[in-house]
C-alpha cells in the first residue's frame, strides 16, 4: 500500500506541473470496505476533510464502496489524499482526475 500511495504522489506532483492554471480539477479516491459501518465511517471522515462522499454496495462482492471527490484550483498547492483510513479499510483501488470546465 505505501508503494501505491508513493505512485500516487509522484502522479499528483507530475499533473499540477501540466494542469491549465484556474481551471478546476476534480479528484476521485476509490476505496473499498468490508463494512456498510466501516465505509459511512470513513465517508464521515472525508466530508470533515472537505471530500463530496458516496457510499454504495460495491458491483463486485460483499464489500462497500466509497467515491471520495475533491475539487481544486489547478493554481492552489497540490491535492490532499484521504488522510488515515479506518482499520477496516480494504485499500484504495486508484484515483482519477478530471479538468472541469474550459
Amino acid at each position: 500500500m505505501k508503494q501505491r500511495i508513493l505512485h500516487d504522489l509522484v502522479a499528483l506532483t507530475e499533473l499540477k506541473k501540466e494542469a491549465t492554471p484556474g481551471l478546476p480539477l476534480r479528484f476521485e479516491f476509490y476505496l473499498y470496505f468490508p463494512t456498510k459501518e466501516a465505509a459511512e465511517q470513513a465517508a464521515a471522515q472525508l466530508r470533515g476533510e472537505e471530500f463530496a462522499v458516496q457510499v454504495e454496495p460495491s458491483s463486485e462482492g460483499d464489500d462497500w464502496f466509497v467515491l471520495a471527490q475533491l475539487v481544486i484550483a489547478s493554481r492552489c498547492g497540490p491535492a490532499r489524499r484521504p488522510s488515515r483510513a479506518p482499520r477496516e479499510h480494504r485499500g484504495v483501488d486508484g484515483w482519477g482526475v478530471r479538468r472541469l470546465g474550459g
